[in-house]
């Protein structure tokens, strides 16, 4: 239930911000593993960080999805496919880690292998703020700006 929440309302977040959005819902998402390393054996405080992860994991897709499109200029459709690629990557990268994790810390540092993972990004997130699509070369020296250039001038 809250990971189709957090998809929704991360879509109407996504269209006021969506690096912004990326940035607030990273940060929570480290806030939410943590807690559910340190509630431990508390099953009700399992539940209600298990709610927030899924409320935050789903809610940063679509501005992920929106930001990669964006940026993508005339390449967009193309773009619009690296968010599947991405998903079966962290999948594969996230089953190593754990798998790694379990073995040599045991089943109770999952969630810790997973904020340090989250955090890793964080730094990379906030620098994705600054990126912009770069200008076209119209024709004459006119730039235009929103499109990848297409006319190096060779």
């Amino acid at each position: 239930m809250t990971s189709a929440t957090g998809t929704f309302a991360g879509g109407r977040l996504a269209d006021r911000n969506a690096s912004g959005t990326l940035l607030v819902g990273n940060v929570v998402l480290v806030l939410a593993l943590g807690g559910l390393y340190l509630s431990g054996p508390h099953p009700l405080l399992v539940a209600v960080a298990l709610a927030a992860w899924g409320l935050v994991g789903m809610g940063i897709t679509p501005s992920l999805q929106l930001r990669v499109i964006s940026l993508a200029g005339e390449g967009g459709d193309l773009a619009a496919t690296l968010g599947a690629s991405a998903v079966n990557a962290g999948i594969a990268s996230g089953a190593a880690i754990g798998a790694g994790t379990v073995a040599a810390y045991g089943l109770e540092h999952v969630p810790l292998a997973a904020v340090v993972v989250s955090a890793v990004a964080l730094p990379a997130t906030w620098a994705t703020r600054w990126l912009r699509v770069p200008a076209t070369v119209v024709g004459s020296g006119e730039t235009a700006p929103g499109n990848v250039v297409t006319n190096t001038g060779g």
